[in-house]
C-alpha cells in the first residue's frame, strides 16, 4: 500500500488511515484520558472564509473586487491590477468586539520557484503604520505549491475600519484573496490543572 500520492504532497486513503492509527497508537501510549466537558473560549474571534463556498457573508467591498471561482471549488475575491485605474481597491472590516484585534488576511501563493500573483500594499484604517507589504510567494517547500497564506495586517479598535489594498508590483494574475479574520492580538489561555 502506498501512503500518498506520486506528487508526495498528499495522503492517499490508506496513508490517512495510516496517520489516524499512528496518532491513536501515540495517544494510548501517552495514556490521554478523553474529557468532554467544555467550557466557553475566553476569547472570541470572527472569521470570513469564502474559499470553499464563495459566501460573502454581507461584506461590504469595492464593487471593482469581483468574486471569482478560480478553481472547480475554489473562491476568491479578486483585483485584476491591469483593468484597475488606480491598483487599489477596498473592503470594510468590522470589529465587533469590545477591545481592539488583529486583521488577518488569508490570501492565494505559490511557490517555491515563482509566482504567478502580484505583490500588494495593504492598509488598514484606525490601525496606524504605513501598512503591510505581501509578497504572495511560498518559499518554505521543496515542491510546487498553490497554497493559502494568512498575514495579520493591523490591529484595529472596535468599529468599522477600512482595508485598502494596493498592487505594486503587478504580476500575471490577480491579488486572491480568500478570508478576513477579526483575532484577539493575544489570545488569555485558561490555566489548566494536571
Amino acid at each position: 500500500m502506498v501512503l500518498s500520492y506520486e506528487t508526495k504532497v498528499h495522503f492517499s486513503p490508506y496513508g490517512h488511515r495510516w496517520m489516524r492509527n499512528a496518532i491513536l497508537t501515540a495517544l494510548r501510549a501517552l495514556k490521554v484520558e478523553q474529557h468532554d466537558e467544555v467550557n466557553d473560549w475566553a476569547a472570541k474571534d470572527e472569521c470570513n472564509n469564502f474559499y470553499t463556498d464563495g459566501d460573502l457573508r454581507g461584506m461590504l467591498k469595492d464593487p471593482a473586487l469581483v468574486l471569482n471561482q478560480f478553481q472547480d471549488d475554489k473562491w476568491a475575491l479578486e483585483m485584476d491590477s491591469n483593468n484597475n485605474n488606480n491598483n487599489s481597491t477596498w473592503i470594510k472590516v468590522v470589529n465587533s468586539l469590545d477591545h481592539p484585534a488583529e486583521v488577518v488576511l488569508s490570501y492565494m501563493s505559490m511557490g517555491p520557484i515563482s509566482t504567478s500573483y502580484p505583490t500588494v500594499r495593504v492598509e488598514v484604517s484606525r490601525a496606524g503604520g504605513g501598512g503591510v507589504r505581501i509578497v504572495p510567494y511560498e518559499k518554505e517547500r521543496a515542491y510546487p505549491v498553490h497554497v493559502v497564506q494568512q498575514k495579520g495586517v493591523g490591529v484595529i479598535p472596535p468599529g468599522h475600519s477600512k482595508m485598502t489594498i494596493t498592487v505594486l508590483k503587478p504580476n500575471q494574475d490577480p491579488f486572491r484573496i480568500v478570508g478576513i479574520m477579526i483575532t484577539p492580538r493575544e489570545i488569555p489561555m485558561p490555566v489548566v490543572g494536571v
